[in-house]
């Protein structure tokens, strides 16, 4: 069973390596096939970690907040204190977010502000009564 926190992780790697790729040519063509599915990747693995993993932390851990300013050093943490059905259940769900949305092509890609994001994932939990939120829009 895969859970959520290697996903992530094995994205990272991916990142990691085509931006090395990346580094080691300077043709146009080449920088072109890099660059375009590298750049979905990116928009839609960062979507999927709003929509579904940092809606989570702010929900379940101790400290959400702080949490989802800090997701990077928070997964081994969250991976620790976290059942494993839980974080295989938000696997799915980050799997079946970037299905549904692997072309990036129609997402706000702007940058938004921490604050205001929190604020309004905190908003949604309390709606949801606390439950966690499946789906957060990160769309403005």
């Amino acid at each position: 069973m895969t859970d959520i926190t290697r996903l992530i992780l094995d994205d990272h790697d991916t990142f990691r390596r085509e931006f090395a790729a990346l580094d080691d040519t300077d043709e146009p063509e080449q920088l072109r096939e890099i660059w375009e599915p590298l750049a979905a990747l990116l928009e839609v693995h960062t979507a999927a970690e709003e929509a579904i993993l940092y809606p989570t932390l702010l929900c379940h851990a101790d400290d959400g907040q702080d949490e989802t300013a800090n997701a990077i050093d928070a997964l081994p943490n969250f991976q620790r204190n976290t059942p494993l059905i839980v974080r295989v259940n938000l696997a799915h769900q980050f799997l079946n977010f970037k299905t549904d949305h692997s072309d990036a092509r129609h997402r706000d890609t702007s940058a938004k502000n921490p604050q205001a994001y929190v604020r309004a994932v905190q908003t949604q939990i309390s709606v949801d009564n606390g439950s966690g939120p499946v789906y957060i829009s990160t769309q403005h």
